[in-house]
Formats: structure tokens, sequence, C-alpha cells
């Protein structure tokens, strides 16, 4: 009995790991994504000097508990939550829990487990901070539209992304209008055919622009 049980926890461990490394593309590859366009986009959210102070904020309140003496609050599991911003002001990015505050993506389908590629993202929902200079500029707006697809590596037009916002300036004579959240959805044109990689190569010989242009049957 203690034999065919213990074969049977090996077949399941088994199972588990072996359905851990197919599905480990699929997972890493949605990490990657997000980690990318967040890497694009917090600068220009204000996430990045939003982070740092509340980083800060934590080390302060919990720092003191980190550490046996209450002395140095830079010590213990603190400083590995928060990291500290290095002497040059380099900061480390956000845990990816954090970091998908700001930046969501949502994919096509695809059967499992196939890995996800820039290609395949079809929304992108980011949300800002107070450090954000949204009402600054018009081109607060545009700049977000470049950066995104700066990301997506893909040149930049304006009827790249159709939008979920009427306050945007694409979208005058729409009636007023105050969204309850500091965020705005962007989606992908329908005929905007996505290169898995763009070189200068291909915007020089014109071909993105052959490849944008819907087909006719």
């Amino acid at each position: 009995m203690a034999e065919a049980i213990g074969l049977l926890v090996l077949i399941v461990l088994s199972a588990a790991v072996i359905l851990g490394i197919v599905a480990y593309p699929r997972f890493h590859s949605k990490w990657w994504l997000a980690r990318r366009m967040y890497q694009h986009l917090d600068e220009h959210l204000g996430a990045k000097r939003f982070e740092a102070e509340y980083a800060a904020t934590m080390r302060n309140l919990w720092g003191k508990y980190t550490d046996e003496r209450g002395i140095n609050r830079e010590r213990g599991w603190a400083r590995w939550m928060w990291p500290h911003p290095e002497l040059s002001g380099t900061m480390a990015r956000p845990h990816w829990w954090r970091r998908q505050q700001y930046v969501q993506l949502s994919y096509i389908e695809k059967p499992w487990p196939e890995p996800y590629f820039k290609k395949d993202i079809r929304l992108i929902t980011v949300t800002w901070t107070s450090e954000a200079g949204v009402n600054r500029t018009p081109a607060w707006w545009v700049i977000l539209e470049q950066q995104v697809a700066q990301a997506l590596s893909l040149p930049w037009t304006e009827d790249l992304f159709v939008h979920d916002r009427k306050d945007f300036p694409h979208s005058n004579g729409l009636e007023d209008h105050r969204p309850e959240r500091d965020q705005v959805t962007l989606e992908l044109a329908d005929q905007v055919s996505l290169p898995a990689k763009v070189n200068a190569s291909d915007v020089l010989n014109g071909r993105l622009e052959k490849d944008r242009q819907p087909e006719v049957h």
C-alpha cells in the first residue's frame, strides 16, 4: 500500500513538473511583455516617481520592525520589498504586482501552451498617477500613444489606436465626460497588421505601409 501511494505521489509530482516546463514559456512571455510595456511608460505615467515615494514611505513604516535593534531602518526584508535608490539616482523597478497597477495587456486567443508575442497584443490599459502631466498639454496623449507604439515595435500614426475616452484630443465634438478612474484603454485598429519585428529596411521599402492596407476580396 505504501509503495502504491509513493508511486502515485511520484507520478503526480512528475506530471506537475512536466506541466510547469511546458507552460513556462507562455506565462513568461506575458510577464516579459507587460514588463516591456511598463519600461516604456513608467516615467510618462508618473509611476517612476510615485513608486519611489511609495517605497520610501513603506521603508519608513516597516523598516523599524525588520531590525531587531530598531536602529537601521534599511535592514531586513523591508529593503528587499522596497529597494532604496542608488547614489546615481537609479531605482529598481517595482515588483510585478505593483507594475500591473499601471499597465495591463489583453491578448488574442491562442491555443495552449503557445507563448504570446508583441503581435498578439490587442488591448493596452494604462493607469496614470498624480505625478503625470495629463492636463499640462494635449501632447501628453500623443506621446502616450507613441510610447505604446514604440513598445509594440510599430511606427505611430493617428489612426493606430482606438480609445475608450472622450477627453482624448482625437475626440473633438463629443459630450463632456468625466471618467471615474485615471485610466485609458488603447485598442489596436483591426486593419493593423503587427509585424514580429520592425527594422529600418522595412520602413524604407514601404513594407509596413503595404502590410497595413486592408485586403480586398
